[in-house]
């Protein structure tokens, strides 16, 4: 970023932070109004980043009336360090500001403070190497660190979760030999395949490259690649714009924070129909990292939004499949998969398009229908399962898309069965239950007593603490078990007993 940048406005943002001034003016200036000048430049010199403020002088205006006032500021040349450390991500805290106006009698100035952020401050270990000791301390476990100091017993393994500067995320535990891949891994591979085929495409990320995947497509194709720090909305606005000059950007962001960028996906890339793609990672519940980092709500944010595409793979094929298909679509299309292992079915050899808007039926049953989305559909094969003991063939489907909805399918389900399951790894209120349950509704306005009765299940109204996928999602309520007993105790009409007998 070379150069100085000066501006002169009636407020003062930087860094989306604005501080009080940090010098008061003299108490015989009169203020009738303000005019601020600031000036920085920051430089990047090997490899640290050395922020350079510029005093800033409000000189004497002259105290002109109407529109013959006028405001002359100086920026002098002299320039002061106020910092210079070995920190990849300065974060700029405070800004200069100096109110002057028309009859102002003194000069004042202001300073502008930069502070570094260092992760693991104080505790000399993770100081030590940069960002190695920074990764080997990401996430350190309990009785790691006694009195102070690293125990030799608990030695820090690099656990990779969110700004990961590897290839690929590793998780607390590596996949044992022969196990599935996880989906990130599987994204990461099959977004350098879509940039082969099309140089058009475009992998964006905020600071996630190793989280999401897209560090594999910046290693192999860096040229087609782009990461804009901790700062969302300008991933998304930066996809809008490489989207208005024909490029087919992919933002790769995880679900929980792409919440900070939903002005950018209504106004630049929804409103204006553009051709963004948007890969969640971690969608649903992620474990150890907890409620900051669940994907809890990105079907509800993105429902209401109109011309967007919203879609989730049942396994790592429909993975693959879907992102061929939301790049290859027309306009904006958001995918959603989960954090961890994927299902251990076979990869495509080459990617297929999904008709958008049609969902599948996996299994034909009678009186109950359990209508998946995403990891949903898992649960919903578990919950058969448990329920064909008990007698009772279930219908299973995946929905594939949750806007479009496939209406067809849902309404065939909801004439041919007792009782309609929805099951979805988001919280209940506007999500994917919701859909069904808001088409349905207008369906059968005019007959209600022609469609099954519908139940759903989803994630609770409330912020899910961290923990282990698996507990939380038994918790939640969110297993084939749990399912597959709600249904039971939901249809008594089947004279079935309980599932709480099963040991």
């Amino acid at each position: 970023m070379g150069g100085t940048r000066t501006r002169k406005n009636s407020s003062c943002r930087l860094g989306g932070v604005v501080s009080p001034p940090t010098r008061q003016v003299p108490s015989d200036v009169t203020l009738r109004g303000c005019a601020i000048c600031w000036a920085i430049a920051p430089e990047y010199m090997n490899g640290n980043h050395i922020s350079i403020v510029q005093r800033c002088s409000s000189i004497r205006s002259s105290a002109a009336a109407g529109s013959n006032r006028s405001i002359r500021t100086q920026v002098p040349p002299v320039a002061n360090v106020v910092s210079a450390v070995n920190s990849p991500a300065p974060c700029i805290i405070g800004v200069a500001i100096s109110a002057t106006s028309y009859g102002l009698n003194a000069m004042a100035w202001y300073a502008c403070i930069v502070a570094h952020t260092v992760k693991g401050k104080g505790f000399a270990p993770a100081e030590a190497n940069g960002l190695q000791s920074m990764e080997e301390w990401h996430a350190a476990k309990p009785n790691s660190i006694v009195n102070g100091r690293p125990t030799a017993a608990e030695k820090p393994v690099p656990v990779q979760e969110t700004d990961s500067p590897e290839g690929i995320e590793r998780l607390e535990k590596p996949p044992a030999p022969g196990s599935p891949p996880q989906y990130t891994k599987v994204f990461a591979e099959a977004m350098v395949a879509e940039a082969e085929r099309d140089d058009r495409v475009i992998g964006i990320t905020a600071a996630m490259a190793g989280g999401t995947g897209l560090q594999k497509l910046a290693d192999e194709r860096p040229e087609q690649y782009y990461d804009v720090g901790i700062a969302e909305q300008n991933a998304v606005l930066l996809a809008s714009g490489l989207a208005l000059q024909g490029a087919k950007p992919v933002c790769a962001i995880y679900s929980t924070f792409l919440q900070r960028a939903f002005d950018q996906i209504v106004h630049d890339v929804c409103l204006q129909e553009l051709d963004v793609t948007f890969a969640m990672d971690r969608a649903g519940l992620v474990g150890d990292d907890g409620p900051t980092h669940h994907g809890a709500f990105d079907i509800s944010y993105f429902r209401p939004i109109p011309n967007v595409v919203l879609m989730a793979p049942r396994d790592e094929a429909m993975l693959v499949h879907m992102l061929h298909t939301a790049i290859a679509h027309d306009g904006p299309a958001a995918l959603r998969y989960p954090r961890g292992a994927a299902e251990g079915v076979e990869l495509p050899a080459e990617p297929e398009l999904i008709p958008i808007g049609e969902g599948e039926v996996l299994a034909e049953g009678k009186r109950v229908a359990l209508l998946g989305y995403g990891y949903g559909v898992t649960v919903a094969l578990e919950a058969a399962a448990i329920l064909a003991d008990h007698g009772l063939q279930a219908t299973v489907a995946d929905a594939r898309f949750a806007k479009p909805l496939d209406g067809p399918l849902s309404e065939r389900l909801a004439r041919d069965h007792d009782l309609l399951v929805t099951i979805e790894e988001n919280v209940l209120a506007g999500g994917f239950g919701s859909a069904v349950l808001e088409h349905l509704e207008d369906a059968f306005a005019e007959a209600p007593a022609e469609r099954a009765r519908v139940l759903r299940v989803g994630l609770p109204d409330r912020f899910v603490t961290h923990g282990k996928p698996a507990l939380l999602r038994a918790e939640a309520g969110l297993t084939g078990e749990a399912v597959a007993e709600r249904v039971l105790t939901a249809s008594s009409i089947f004279g079935i007993a309980s599932i709480r007998a099963i040991d």
